[in-house]
């Protein structure tokens, strides 16, 4: 699995599997988009495989931190996957979850803290070099667009450092007889458009107890996860004005109120829209698993 500043599931098989392709935009709220052979299917949002955590079949990804992952298999092959039906045509991804291990309490921690930026901006013009083009082709600028700003929208649209930090606190441990894993995931990111972002939190606890001579095994895995996200509503037309609307507009009036051409149609102050725009999603996930396993 890939090492690092990983945020998802989908980050730690990419590159890893021939055959599966993923991609992640720089949306915090948007998971990766995880293809596996190929497109399987005209409906958009039903090509993603089934996912399996030990041995839930269908569980949400999102419920796992990325540390309390022990090993994933993809199963890509129809033969492989027939198990699972037809649930199983865009290819199987079974998840392993780590597991308490026998012996001394063992307590640990990971984190990292991570920026990210946009590596390659749109090459725009600005406001001279707007206008020194306009006077070439003998045209100019309306009196409501030219208002003597020279506004790179980009900037003020997009954050240009974009922060994120993860702490995981971890403990295992039991005897012969019953074994025991506990953890807590903060997870915390900024996103490149401004006003979006992500705050998760996840706790695990897992026990697994032997008994009649160690023929029978019980086990109990309870996971809870609970994210508050900062979404951007219209975004892709926030997207679209940040590189239509003209240079020669400022962010603000004079009076300090969100400067707007309403005289033209489809045509937006992108900053207005983001500090006007709020849409916030809280979700609570909860999965719970018992399993008894008798020889």
């Amino acid at each position: 699995l890939n090492k690092g500043a990983i945020s998802d599931v989908g980050q730690m098989l990419q590159g890893k599997v021939p055959g599966l392709n993923i991609s992640r935009s720089g949306d915090p709220n948007r998971n990766a988009a995880i293809i596996m052979r190929g497109a399987s299917t005209l409906r958009e949002g039903a090509q993603s495989p089934l996912f399996v955590i030990d041995g839930v079949v269908g569980a949400d990804i999102s419920i796992l931190a990325p540390d309390d992952i022990a090993s994933i298999d993809v199963l890509k092959d129809a033969a492989a996957a027939a198990i699972y039906g037809n649930r199983a045509a865009n290819g199987v991804i079974m998840v392993t979850t780590k597991k308490g291990t026998a012996g001394h309490t063992q307590l640990s921690y990971s984190g990292y803290f991570g920026v990210e930026n946009v590596s390659n901006q749109y090459d725009m013009m600005d406001a001279d070099q707007l206008k020194a083009f306009l006077a070439k082709n003998n045209s100019a600028l309306t009196p409501a667009n030219d208002k003597g700003a020279n506004t790179d929208w980009q900037k003020e649209v997009q954050r240009s450092d974009a922060l994120s930090y993860n702490h995981n606190i971890s403990m295992s441990g039991g005897t012969e007889k019953t074994t025991y894993n506990a953890s807590i995931n903060y997870f915390k990111q900024q996103g490149i458009v401004k006003t979006s972002g992500l705050d998760r939190f996840i706790g695990r606890v897992g026990v697994e107890q032997k008994a009649l001579n160690d023929k029978l095994k019980l086990g109990l895995t309870l996971s809870n996860s609970i994210s508050d996200a900062d979404l951007v509503p219209y975004r892709n037309t926030v997207l679209a004005q940040m590189l239509t609307y003209l240079p020669t507009a400022p962010v603000r009036n004079p009076d300090g109120s969100y400067f707007d051409n309403l005289i033209q149609t489809s045509y937006y102050n992108p900053v207005s829209m983001l500090e006007n725009g709020k849409e916030n999603l809280k979700t609570k996930t909860i999965l719970g698993n018992f399993t008894a396993n008798l020889k």
